[in-house]
């Protein structure tokens, strides 16, 4: 009986072990990209690159993460209204 639980349960950590390698070698994480968010207006002329993460299972809010020119990597607050004026334009673009 002991040899079947142990069994079973090496065959459980197997299957774990294995998920969590599939998950973490595509880039999927479990948890909110953004601690803080900023809702100071930065002009889009300084922005290089823009990844809006809605909300799901990983995270209950929707995210705006926004990388500079500069390199540096900025959480917008989504509740801004200038951040919902770029929200909108985004849909609108992706509709088109």
């Amino acid at each position: 009986m002991n040899k079947k639980i142990a069994f079973i349960l090496w065959i459980v950590v197997c299957a774990a072990v294995s998920e969590a390698g599939v998950l973490g070698r595509a880039g999927i994480t479990f948890r909110c990209q953004c601690i803080q968010t900023s809702s100071h207006f930065i002009h889009p002329v300084h922005f290089a690159d823009i990844q809006m993460i809605p909300a799901g299972p990983h995270c209950i809010n929707l995210e705006m993460i926004v990388q500079l020119k500069s390199g540096q990597k900025v959480c917008l607050n989504p509740g801004a209204n200038w951040v919902k004026r770029i929200i909108k334009r985004i849909l609108n673009r992706q509709k088109d």
